[in-house]
């Protein structure tokens, strides 16, 4: 059984039990139930998505490194830091949208507002983490034909604290993602 199959089997037979504990870096998160999950991918090397009204998390899983009775862990590598404790913003979108680099500012003005205040520490996101003050970094991606002309032209009347990376993926995104441009 290849481990996508494997992770599949085991979050089932584990998340039937009802209350889960979820510990990462130090840090605790419980849930009495309303816990979503998917894995996504056929290989070694599956995403596992765990979401619930408050948390949402994606991680690639590279092992199950216990399974028992009372628990199931997991080696992964985490997403969503780029250095150290840095956010990073991912705006994405399918086809061509003028609105883009405005929705991605409008996401950082208000992960930048939450940041400042404390506030995603202190309503448990990246538990265990103290983060960086610095204004998270923004990933515009589409596929690379898609982008809309406009785009570079809306950013330069954006401001220049707002660092953007615009991440153009292969029109065969649908199949599987290939990242063909990084501007």
């Amino acid at each position: 059984m290849n481990l996508s199959a494997e992770l599949e089997a085991s979050l089932k037979e584990f998340l039937s039990a009802g209350l889960v504990d979820l510990h990462e870096n130090g840090g605790r998160t419980s849930f009495a139930g309303g816990l979503s999950w998917e894995v996504r991918g056929d290989g070694e090397k599956p995403l596992l998505h765990l979401w619930a009204e408050r948390f949402n998390v994606t991680r690639r899983v590279l092992a199950i490194t216990d399974h028992s009775e009372p628990r199931l862990v997991l080696a992964v590598e985490r997403f969503g830091r780029t250095k150290p404790d840095r956010l990073a913003i991912i705006e994405l979108k399918a086809s061509e949208h003028i609105h883009l680099p405005l929705q991605a500012a409008d996401y950082w003005l208000r992960v930048r507002k939450h940041l400042e205040r404390g506030e995603i520490s202190r309503y448990g996101y990246f538990p265990g983490l103290e983060l960086q003050q610095t204004s998270p970094f923004v990933y515009l991606v589409a596929p690379a034909l898609r982008f809309h002309p406009s785009t570079d032209e809306i950013l330069k009347f954006l401001s220049p604290e707002l660092e953007v990376v615009r991440v153009g993926l292969a029109e065969s995104w649908k199949r599987g993602l290939r990242v063909v441009m990084r501007q």
